[in-house]
C-alpha cells in the first residue's frame, strides 16, 4: 500500500516540475532580447512624431516574437510582428541582437537563407507565431 501512495506522489512531483518549467514567459537572455526590440521600436515610432503628438509607449503585448539562438557566435535572430501608431502585430520586421545591439531590417525573405547559414535553435515564440 505504502509502495501505491509513494509512487502516485513521485509522479505527482514530476509533473508539478514538469509543468513549472514550461512557462511561457521569455527568460534571462530572451528577455533582454524582447525588451531590447521593443525599446528600439518605440524609439523609432517616436522619433518620427510631430511635436504635439503623444508619445508611444509599446508592451511585449503589442509585438509577436519568433526569436532563435546562433550558439557560436552567441547571436539571436529575431522574426517580429510590430505595432504601428498603436495597432498592434501590423509589420513584419527582421531584427538581429547581439551584446546587447539591436540591428533591424525589412528583409524577412531572407529568413530561411539566414536560418540555414548557422547553428540556430528556436527558443521563443509568442503571439501569431503562437496561433
Amino acid at each position: 500500500m505504502k509502495k501505491k501512495y509513494f509512487g502516485f506522489l513521485f509522479v505527482l512531483v514530476l509533473s508539478f516540475i514538469a509543468l513549472a518549467g514550461c512557462s511561457s514567459e521569455p527568460k534571462g537572455e530572451t528577455k533582454k532580447v524582447i525588451d531590447a526590440i521593443i525599446s528600439y521600436q518605440t524609439d523609432v515610432a517616436n522619433s518620427i512624431l510631430e511635436s504635439n503628438e503623444e508619445k508611444y509607449s509599446y508592451e511585449e503585448s503589442d509585438f509577436s516574437f519568433k526569436i532563435w539562438h546562433e550558439t557560436n557566435t552567441d547571436e539571436y535572430l529575431v522574426d517580429a510582428w510590430v505595432p504601428i501608431k498603436n495597432e498592434p502585430n501590423r509589420l513584419e520586421k527582421l531584427y538581429h541582437y547581439k551584446l546587447g545591439e539591436v540591428d533591424s531590417s525589412n528583409k524577412v525573405s531572407k529568413l530561411s537563407e539566414i536560418l540555414a547559414s548557422g547553428t540556430y535553435e528556436e527558443v521563443y515564440s509568442s503571439g501569431k507565431f503562437k496561433q
